[in-house]
């Protein structure tokens, strides 16, 4: 790994564990190469799936707080 990876993986677990305790992300794939970071409020992912019994299609979009687009960052659902 590169020492600029390194610094920025750092970066993103610093950021990642200072996260407040009353929200979680969600990443949805967009396309390929890009997804949605969604910020949702604690829990609300768990209560959408027992709503829908169903991960995809949820409505994440119209129950999240805030939602940004990011390039590079690929959603594999075969992990997640």
């Amino acid at each position: 790994m590169m020492p600029e990876h390194k610094r920025w993986m750092k970066r993103l677990q610093k950021c990642l564990s200072d996260m407040p305790d009353g929200c979680e992300l969600v990443i949805e794939a967009d396309s390929v190469t890009s997804s949605t970071v969604h910020l949702l409020s604690r829990g609300k992912h768990n209560k959408l799936f027992e709503a829908h019994q169903d991960s995809m299609g949820l409505p994440i979009s119209d129950n999240n707080i805030t939602a940004f687009r990011a390039e590079n960052v690929i959603a594999n659902s075969e992990t997640i």
